[in-house]
Order: C-alpha cells, then structure tokens, then sequence
C-alpha cells in the first residue's frame, strides 16, 4: 500500500483540499452559509483529481525518472506502470463522477480539470511555459471548484466570468506558474538566476491578494510574513546556491498552497475560516515526514 500512496504523493493532498475549501469560503462571504456537504464533496472530487493527475504524471514520465528519481515507485519498479495508468484513470473518472453528485458548476469545473490534467501530463509540460501555465490554470481550477455554485445561476456566462471573487483563482494560478517555473531549474540549466528570479515573483504573489482583497487589513500579517519568508529563501538563494535545494525550495513551495488560500479567504473578512484553511499545512507536513524522499 505505502508504494501507492507515495505513487499519489498523499502528502500533498491537503493543499490539494485547501483550495476548493478556499474557493467555497470566499463564496460564503458574500453573506451565505457554508454548504458543508457540497464542501465536504467537493473536497473528495479535489483530492481524487489531483491524485490521478499525479499518478499519469508519473506514468508519462517513468522512463525519465528511471535516471532523474530512480526511487520512484513506477522507476524503481515496485509498481507496473500498466497499473499505475489503470490507477490514474480510475482515480479521474472517480473525480468525475464525484461531481455529478454536487451539480452542474461542479461537473463543468471538474471536467476542465481532468482535461487539463491530460493535456499536461501528456502534451503541454513538453514545452516549459506552456506547462508552467497549464499547471497554474488547473490549480486555479481547483480553487474555482470550491466556488463553482456560481456556475449554477442562471446569469449570463459573461456575467459569470467577471465576478470579482474569481480573482482568488486567478492569484492561485499565478503562484503555482511562478512555482512551476521554480521546478523546472531542478535539473541545474540557468538555475543560479532563475531560482532566485523565481523566488522573487513568489513573493509578490501573497502581497497581490492583499492588495487585490476587499478587506486586506484582515490578511496583511501572514502575508507579509509569507513574503518575507520567501524572500530571505531568494537572498540565500543569491548568497550561496546550491543546485540540490532547488527540489525542496518547490516542496516548500507546494505546501505553502495553503497559506495562500487562507490568504485569499482571510482578505474577504473570513479570518477563523482563513486560519483553517492555513491549519491544512500541518497535515501536509506530517504526512511530508512520513514519506520523506517520495
């Protein structure tokens, strides 16, 4: 079972979660309850996802990880890749299904999420920007799918598609390009300016959703905190490099997801909700431990 669930790097699907649970809780503050159930739906359609684009990333890259990530599970053959793809699969039409059971906004978002996660495991992240941008379009995405209600209204589209809430999304979707950029360094070429390049949008991001945010004195504190924290990663960065860390700099990254959501739902005035959201770092920590070096 551990290689399976270090196949679908389990330890991130809390910040997997805290999107769509950051996404129904801007939501909620324009004055409606939190539907716990959908919530509570929507938070499985996430992580089955999220666990099938993982699973066929792997797949599509098991022949390159045989020399780049040898202890891999499908590279170091404690796993067939025939089952991992049967795996992968399965956990997307899973997805799918799930969000037939929410409604019609859920379905929409989650089948743009599965065919994203396609086209970039096997197509996009082919060409670095145009993977950078899938894989920050899907995470926004997932964010969305906490807050697709709104696509059940009866507005017009475009209507729809100018809500302001809809900028949670999209600051989302710019940290994780940001992000990706980061991992694509891994490997060393340019590395010594892009990483810290990258590390310096990185911290941008969180000063962006307070700035962008209707109530930004209520997010200010962890966004500083998170920025400046990025930052002295970025100055270490410049002061002495070292190649190996850029791996875990986007480890980090990723479970600092988080952190950005609560950011996001703490700029609308939702600070417990926002506080909850950010408590999903724990889980993604402790589980980081428990399967460190996947």
């Amino acid at each position: 079972m551990r290689p399976y669930l270090r196949l679908a790097r389990v330890q991130n699907l809390p910040t997997a979660v805290a999107d769509p649970v950051a996404g129904a809780l801007l939501l909620a503050s324009r004055g409606g309850a939190v539907p716990w159930g959908r919530l509570l739906a929507l938070a499985g359609v996430s992580a089955a996802l999220y666990a099938a684009g993982i699973v066929l990333n792997d797949v599509a890259d098991a022949e390159r990880d045989r020399g780049i990530h040898p202890g891999r599970p499908l590279a170091s053959g404690q796993i067939p890749v025939g089952k991992a793809a049967v795996l992968g699969g399965g956990l997307l039409f899973a997805g799918l299904f799930g969000a037939m059971s929410v409604g019609f906004g859920a379905i929409f978002v989650a089948t743009l999420i599965a065919l994203f996660v396609v086209l970039y495991d096997f197509v996009l992240k082919k060409a670095r920007w145009a993977g950078c941008v899938a894989m920050g379009v899907l995470r926004g995405l997932n964010f969305a799918l906490g807050m697709s209600a709104i696509f059940d209204e009866a507005s017009p589209w475009r209507e729809v598609l100018r809500d302001p809430l809809l900028v949670g999304p999209a600051i989302l979707a710019a940290y994780v390009i940001v992000l990706t950029v980061l991992s694509t360094f891994e490997e060393g070429k340019g590395a010594r300016i892009g990483v810290p390049g990258a590390l310096f949008a990185a911290s941008l991001v969180p000063m962006a959703a307070i700035l962008l945010a209707p109530r930004p004195a209520s997010a200010a504190v962890p966004a500083a905190a998170l920025a400046v924290l990025i930052l002295a990663r970025a100055a270490a960065a410049v002061k002495k490099f070292e190649p190996a860390r850029t791996g875990l700099l986007v480890r980090d990254g990723v479970r600092a997801i988080p952190v950005i959501d609560g950011i996001l739902v703490m700029g609308h005035g939702q600070v417990v909700g926002g506080l909850a959201v950010m408590a999903l770092v724990v889980p993604a920590v402790l589980l980081g431990r428990w399967f460190k070096g996947s």
